[in-house]
């Protein structure tokens, strides 16, 4: 029995060792921040509430990390976290039992760092939940970017004057951002960074090829509210998808967000206003 247990923990037992916790923060948070982190991220699965992917250091270490998340009913994510050793594997595993593993130290001390700082952060935003609601169409002033989606609001504030300009002052309506496309696995989003065109406004000739006017379209389905640094309101777009995917459906796009506040605003940035409006399709 000895025997079969050894021979179970060196060689036949899938991964080296586990840590398993339970998280506020949806699946594709962990993701996005293990990325933003500087690490190799490879996605190995996607749906029915689950998410799973691989996670390497840049830096020399000799360990990979597997992430098997599921997201549970009462909004919560269990992660379960498998340690692969990459080098030495035997030896690394007999330290294990001799409890001297730097490499396990090493982890337990990231996993320390990463789960205290999403609950520090959760602190400065907030999200309401999802409530049905709807947005009408609106004849908009607009420009095309394409860009990873913790760039989103880095390109808002480059291109916010260029287009802004064109619009008469003090009539100005909340800016928007229509996401046509998101690419979750490479966290790239495509969008239209857009103004309302005022009603009958006899719009002055474009000296900027790059701008166009389009009717962006109603959407109808539900609107979830963000307070907070916009620059972060991805995380309720997280947030939103977990809820979705809990009741098999998904974001079906267009969606926009309307954004109240802004640093001009003089309020607390945790108090920034946006709201996500979207509708949905089934799951396939």
């Amino acid at each position: 029995m000895l025997l079969t247990c050894i021979v179970g923990y060196f060689i036949l037992l899938p991964f080296d060792y586990k840590i398993t916790f339970k998280s506020t923060n949806a699946p594709w948070l962990f993701y996005h921040i293990i990325q933003l982190n500087q690490q190799e991220v490879t996605l190995i699965k996607q749906g029915e509430n689950e998410l799973a992917f691989e996670s390497k250091p840049k830096e020399d270490s000799n360990y990979r990390l597997v992430w098997n998340m599921q997201s549970l009913e009462n909004e919560e994510t269990s992660v379960e976290v498998e340690v692969h050793f990459t080098q030495n594997r035997i030896s690394e595993k007999m330290k294990i039992l001799l409890g001297q593993s730097h490499a396990v130290n090493q982890t337990l001390d990231e996993l320390k760092k990463l789960t205290d700082g999403l609950v520090t952060e959760s602190s400065q935003y907030r999200w309401d939940t999802l409530q049905e609601d709807q947005i009408g169409s609106a004849s908009c002033l607009c420009k095309s970017i394409e860009s990873k989606i913790s760039e989103k609001a880095n390109q808002m504030n480059k291109n916010i004057d260029g287009i802004a300009r064109y619009l008469p002052i003090g009539k100005k309506d909340p800016p928007r951002l229509y996401i046509n496309d998101m690419d979750m696995e490479e966290q790239t989003i495509q969008f239209d960074f857009c103004f309302p065109l005022p009603k009958n406004y006899e719009l002055p000739e474009l000296k900027d090829e790059t701008l166009f006017v389009k009717e962006q379209p109603a959407i109808k389905g539900y609107a979830q509210a963000f307070f907070g640094n916009f620059s972060q309101s991805h995380r309720g777009w997280f947030k939103a998808i977990q809820k979705l995917e809990i009741v098999e459906k998904q974001i079906q796009f267009p969606a926009v967000e309307v954004f109240y506040d802004s640093p001009f605003s003089f309020s607390p940035e945790n108090e920034w206003k946006s709201i996500l409006y979207l509708s949905t399709s089934q799951r396939n």
